[in-house]
């Protein structure tokens, strides 16, 4: 089944479309573009903190703390309370590390990393000295320079964004490096208000987008509805109702045309009302009907006339005062020339009180002298 949907309600639609449309790619770039910035600018601050937390380490005494029996040297205590003091120092409102701990290079193997301080005090989390360390595709080979990874990196700890940079000794070896993890969670909270105040603003947009939506589809639709209902009450045959032409757009061109139409189809009304006063319907519809001009042109052809008139009318009209002569002559007429287009006769003229009517033009008959035969004999019984 066809739903029809009016111009005004697709007009609503567009609109409300068109505001929640834009105000989506208006909030999508603006979350990219904070997003993106929030995330660099925290990877900045996670390479600083990293870099700093480097510098504060002793890689000579880092080198010393090869298994879990060295937790309990003062080196290892040295180095747990410095790096407790950068986690601690970074955990704040604008930033949040998680964890910062240390790893050494793993016995000969190239690749290998085991864990060497980790200041957390949770033993459920807390990683010992010498327990192997995956560090993904990182290797402490490559790490020269501090460095924060591109992407999130997810372990049994949850999922995290993750910086290195090297420890050195006094000599400038690499002995170490320093890891600072940064919860993806805490990223994701200080995006989150950016994105409900997106939401918000979008929602603020549609709601206020559907008033003035409908308000503009209103003022846009009105002067359709006046040309539909104008131009139904035009077909229904009332052409003395001009539509009110309230601007100089289109619509007002539109409105201007229609009320030139409707005076030309009351015209062509009245033309055709009045020329049906003399000739058939037959006649009639066959001239408008066609699609060549009226050609005002004599032709030679057989046609039956008809001559009538009332007997006695001169004696009579004397006798009567103008006012019922004219009426008697209008009942008179009317009722003939009835009886006339009835039989496909066509009225050439009236004479006084008489008539002519002539059949087979203009229109040919055939049996145009058994109409006029017929005419006559219904005139004589319909004036009775």
């Amino acid at each position: 089944m066809a739903i029809t949907v009016s111009y005004r309600t697709k007009l609503l639609v567009v609109f409300i479309a068109v505001a929640l449309i834009t105000n989506g790619i208006s909030l999508s770039v603006m979350y990219g573009l904070s997003s993106h910035y929030l995330y660099e600018g925290y990877r900045a601050k996670m390479l600083s903190i990293t870099a700093t937390a480097a510098t504060m380490l002793d890689g000579d005494e880092l080198r010393k703390i090869q298994s879990r029996a060295d937790e309990g040297t003062p080196a290892y205590a040295e180095l747990r309370a410095a790096l407790k003091r950068v986690r601690n120092a970074n955990r704040r409102s604008d930033t949040y590390m998680k964890r910062v701990f240390t790893v050494i290079k793993a016995g000969d193997d190239p690749n290998g990393l085991t864990i060497a301080v980790d200041p957390e005090e949770n033993p459920s989390i807390r990683a010992h000295a010498g327990e192997v360390y995956r560090p993904g595709k990182q290797q402490l080979a490559g790490i020269q320079q501090p460095v924060v990874e591109d992407d999130f990196i997810t372990d049994e700890f949850g999922t995290f964004l993750r910086s290195w940079a090297p420890v050195r000794d006094h000599s400038g070896q690499i002995a170490g490096a320093v890891i600072v993890e940064a919860a993806s969670s805490w990223v994701e909270l200080k995006v989150r208000p950016i994105l409900l105040s997106g939401l918000f603003s979008m929602l603020l947009a549609a709601v206020l987008a559907i008033p003035a939506a409908l308000v503009t589809s209103r003022k846009t639709s009105a002067p359709l509805v006046e040309l539909q209902t104008a131009v139904k009450r035009i077909g229904a045959g009332d052409f003395d109702t001009p539509l009110a032409v309230r601007s100089k757009d289109e619509f007002g061109q539109v409105a201007e045309a229609v009320n030139t139409m409707a005076i030309g189809l009351k015209e062509r009304d009245r033309v055709k009302t009045t020329f049906a006063r003399y000739v058939s319907h037959q006649v009639m519809d066959s001239i408008l009907s066609s699609d060549q001009a009226v050609q005002l042109s004599g032709d030679r052809r057989r046609i039956t006339v008809l001559f009538c008139d009332i007997r006695g009318f001169s004696t009579m009209s004397e006798q009567l005062p103008p006012e019922k002569v004219v009426k008697l002559l209008n009942d008179y007429f009317e009722s003939m020339v009835e009886v006339v287009f009835r039989n496909n006769g066509t009225l050439d003229k009236f004479i006084g009180d008489g008539m002519m009517v002539i059949f087979g033009a203009p229109e040919d008959d055939p049996f145009q002298e058994e109409h006029a035969l017929k005419t006559a004999i219904e005139m004589q019984r319909e004036l009775k």
